[in-house]
């Protein structure tokens, strides 16, 4: 007679992504405080000079120099997330480096109908953006404006078949994208390379973000006093 050998069962199992992708989500203190003033600041510069639509479509985007007239609040915000940067920064295999870091930040003014295309930040290390208004975004999301990050693999995880995924935690956006919704005080910080873009908002409001890029090429960017 035969033995009845009961199935297998692997044990040890555990999951994990491989060359994951960092990205950090966070909020600043006393939010509501810095908003307030960001919001009136950025929209007073909005009615002194034209848009630069470098990536934005409808909207108004500042030119590159958003430090320059920051104001107290915009600077405490540059500089906290400043130290964002630098705690998510380390030396590679332990070698002795300091980076000296540049940031330059934009402000983006969104209203019904505006969008950003997909793009990247070519020539940075970190970029981050800061949601001053969500524009009322927040738990609605039949508004849109959703900030939307493609997976920088392409469509290649889903090329073979588009009907399943792996039970990895990011594994129903492989090949795909993410779309996180906008929160007023609140902040993404995300490596440049990586492609993103701004759905289509569809509220009656007006959404303001402080978009960023952080390189250490010393001829990159512009350096914000005080901030280094």
């Amino acid at each position: 007679m035969n033995a009845i050998v009961p199935p297998l069962a692997a044990t040890g199992l555990q999951r994990f992504g491989l060359f994951a992708t960092p990205l950090v989500q966070g909020s600043l203190p006393q939010a509501e405080m810095l908003n307030g003033a960001l919001r009136e600041l950025i929209l007073a510069e909005e009615t002194r000079r034209p848009p630069m639509r470098v990536s934005i479509a409808g909207g108004w985007q500042s030119d590159l120099d958003f430090g320059d007239w920051a104001g107290p609040a915009g600077r405490q915000m540059l500089r906290a997330m400043l130290d964002v940067v630098k705690r998510l920064t380390k030396a590679r295999r332990g070698v002795e480096v300091t980076p000296s870091w540049r940031l330059y930040a934009w402000a983006n003014v969104i209203r019904r109908g505006h969008f950003n295309h997909a793009h990247a930040h070519p020539g940075n290390f970190w970029s981050a953006v800061y949601y001053v208004d969500d524009g009322g975004c927040a738990g609605r999301p039949e508004l849109g404006g959703e900030i939307e990050f493609f997976d920088p693999r392409g469509p290649a995880p889903a090329m073979y078949n588009p009907l399943v995924a792996t039970t990895t935690p990011d594994g129903e956006a492989a090949g795909a994208s993410v779309k996180i919704a906008p929160a007023a005080g609140s902040f993404i910080v995300f490596p440049a390379y990586l492609t993103h873009a701004v759905n289509p908002y569809l509220g009656d409001g007006t959404r303001i973000s402080i978009a960023m890029n952080f390189a250490l090429d010393e001829e990159r960017g512009r350096p914000v006093a005080g901030l280094s």
